[in-house]
């Protein structure tokens, strides 16, 4: 049968009756002992169960391995539950082969007791076997429980033992190594916790599991080793070893735990290897001694306050390019993996395979001021490096997304260089960012979200030349802001959006149809800066904009020229303004010319249209033509010639059209002549899918 130290609750009745023995003997060392039969022997029993005894045992106690009672011999196979409870003088104890298990509390509180052998006949020790005995200074064992021996300094464990149970050599204080058997596979729950003077202790490489909290309190071991067979390491299993200097995970663990190694400050190094997929909550918590750390490829989870206090963590190598989870948000507060309390952290470093910067990873990490960014990045998380020290940054080609407050409150940045690959910038994304003077909006960026750049003091100015909406308050309190132009493309403005940027001097609005401006989008702008609208649209911009009063209606200058006045003249029928912006205009030929058509394309005379913006119209005019074509051309069945002026195509049905030298089209026809009188000059003819023919007109 496996030898395993065995702890159970201890459930301790005080009764004020007898306890109901069937016999009592003396044994070998002088010392009547109470005896009750049990299946295969007997077991030595307390007298009145779990209290004092009548006569307690004193001094050195021998237990023999067998008794007679009414001619029958039995073998002692168990020293019962509170048999020596309380035996104040017990100094020393012996037991015989023949006992297989030790009972709960069998020797608790003989704080005399010195020294103790148990047989490796024993394959069972209660819970709180040897509570309190806080004389005891040297046992060997099979499997024991020695909770409270703080003067035990050494201990020899039997090859036979499989596993040290949980809270095993719990506050045994004067403990200063163990050497684990390799017959030892699970080190379980608070087997050494409290075990202030232990300074090493060798796990050999059968131990598959040490428990949580297993080494908690260790307060003098230096260093430990864990060995490559070792798959689960319990939460707390290493927590307030604070001499412990180094460690090393074998690549045979996949989780560190919650507050595996929290408050090691003489933690100086650790070494994570690629296996690990998750770090718990203040697993590196209070390690103040940590200088460097290195988040290998496979995490996936970084809980929060995973390096909570290690203040003197001053590099973070981050190559974990699958990690999606690095803290969160509740209410008010956020939690975090780093956080304020790293002040020593200057430095991260991307890895080139890294792809994310997931939700709050470096977020509140105040002097972390370098950060290198590979260009494998697509997506920069939210507050992930908010409450920074960055001062200049520029985002990589490759990201096209960046997330809600993601440098929130970095009060010292003042660049940043965005690239047009930005699909999304997200809310208050730069809010706070008081000392920032440069950024450019790229193009690919139509949205610019609620409180993108809420009181970016320094900001002077912006362009939102390829922007078409503005969320709430995104622009609010900029108050640097000089010159703002609002270009046509605009379609909706939000509350607040532009809100007490006390620094415009003016504001340009290039839409004849204002956009939808939500209230207060200018609130605490001085009433009387300049507003600069288009011509005729006072009172559509008034009506939004009551809060500001000196509109500007930009007039326009406008003219019509002729091309050539020796070929005609043109007439202003009627001027545009700001209240009336429709204009007529009449081409007037001169003698042997005619009107051909505008610069706009229109070949109408009188000619009417609708100015808002300086305008220039030019009237283009032509011969009147020529009369006659230098030869006629006869091919594939159709005849063309030029006749009074006009080129005629005979001869087929097909739609053809004709063209000038500079290869504008002047005539698109399915009948047979051309009605337009054409200038003199080289024009082609395109009949069908036929090649083009020449035709000059003289």
């Amino acid at each position: 049968m496996k030898k395993v130290l065995l702890f159970f609750a201890l459930f301790m009745g005080l009764f004020a009756t007898s306890w109901a023995y069937d016999f009592s003997a003396i044994s070998p060392s002088g010392h009547t002992l109470f005896y009750n039969i049990i299946s295969g022997g007997v077991e030595v029993i307390n007298q009145n169960e779990y209290i004092y005894y009548t006569n307690p045992p004193t001094g050195a106690l021998i237990i023999p391995s067998s008794v007679v009672y009414n001619g029958n011999t039995y073998s002692v196979i168990r020293i019962g539950g509170g048999a020596f409870i309380y035996c104040f003088d017990l100094t020393s104890v012996t037991i015989p082969n023949s006992v297989t298990s030790i009972g709960s509390s069998a020797f608790q509180g003989c704080s005399s007791l010195t020294s103790v052998t148990i047989p490796n006949s024993v394959t069972s020790i209660g819970s709180y076997a040897f509570e309190g005995c806080i004389s005891l200074t040297s046992v060997t064992i099979p499997n024991s429980a020695f909770e409270g021996c703080s003067s035990l300094a050494s201990v020899s464990i039997s090859n036979s033992v499989t596993s040290i149970g949980s809270y095993a050599f719990k506050y045994c204080s004067s403990l200063t190594s163990v050497t684990i058997p390799n017959s030892v596979t699970s080190i379980d729950s608070g087997a050494f916790i409290y075990c202030s003077g232990l300074t090493s202790v060798t796990i050999p490489n059968s131990v598959t599991s040490i428990g949580f909290s297993a080494f908690t309190y260790c307060s003098s071991l230096a260093s430990v080793s864990i060995p490559n067979s070792v798959t689960s390491i319990g939460i707390g299993a290493f927590e307030d070893c604070s001499s412990l200097t180094s460690v090393t995970i074998p690549n045979s663990v996949t989780s560190i735990n919650s507050n595996t190694f929290a408050r090691c400050s003489n933690l100086a190094s650790v070494s994570i290897p690629n296996s690990v997929t998750s770090i718990g909550i203040g697993a590196f918590k209070g390690c103040s001694g940590l200088s460097s750390v290195t988040i290998p490829n496979a995490v996936k989870i970084i809980g929060e306050n995973a390096f909570y206090g290690c203040s003197n963590l001053a590099t973070v190598n981050y190559y974990a390019d699958s990690c999606t989870y690095a803290g969160y948000e509740s209410g008010n507060s956020l939690y975090l993996p780093f956080g304020s309390s790293c002040t020593g952290l200057t430095t991260v470093n991307v890895g080139a395979n890294v792809k994310v910067l997931p939700d709050y990873l470096f977020a509140y990490c105040r002097n972390l001021a370098n950060v290198n960014l590979p260009n494998t990045l697509k997506y920069i998380g939210k507050y992930t490096l908010s409450n920074t020290s960055i001062n200049t940054i520029t985002i990589p080609n490759s990201v096209n997304r960046i997330s809600d407050a993601a440098f929130w409150r970095c009060y010292n940045l003042t660049n940043v260089t965005l690239p047009n690959t930005l699909s999304e910038i997200g809310s208050a994304a730069f809010q706070d960012d008081t000392n920032l003077v440069s950024i450019n909006i790229p193009t690919s960026l139509t949205h610019i979200r609620k409180n993108l750049f809420r009181r970016c003091y320094n900001l002077p100015s912006i362009d939102l030349s390829h922007v078409i909406k503005v969320d709430s308050t995104a622009f609010i309190a900029c108050r640097n802001i000089t010159s703002l132009t609002i270009p046509s493309n605009i379609t909706d403005i939000a509350y607040g959006a532009f809100a007490s940027c006390t620094g415009l001097t003016e504001i340009t609005f290039e839409s004849r149809i204002p956009p939808t401006i939500g209230d207060s989008a200018f609130i605490n702008v001085p009433s009387s800066t300049p507003v600069y609208i288009p011509c005729g649209t006072l009172a559509l911009y008034a009506a939004r904009l009551p809060y500001l009063s000196n509109f500007v209606e930009n007039t326009f200058t406008f003219s019509a020229v002729s091309e050539d006045d020796n070929k005609g003249t043109v007439q202003v029928l009627n001027e545009p303004t700001c209240t009336n912006p429709n204009a007529v205009l009449n081409a007037i030929p001169a003698s042997g010319y005619r009107f051909d058509h505008w610069s706009t394309g229109s070949t109408q005379n009188p000619y009417s249209l609708t100015v808002t913006t300086d305008t220039v119209i030019t009237a283009y005019f032509v011969s009147e033509g020529g009369t006659e074509g230098i030869e006629d051309i006869n091919a594939d069945g159709v005849n063309i010639y030029v006749k009074d002026g006009r080129i005629v195509v005979d001869g087929t049905t097909e739609e053809y059209s004709i063209y000038d030298i500079t290869g504008r089209i002047v005539a698109h026809s399915h009948s047979a002549e051309v009605a337009s009188l054409l200038p003199c000059g080289v024009y082609l003819v395109k009949v069908g899918i036929r090649p083009a023919y020449k035709v000059v007109v003289r």
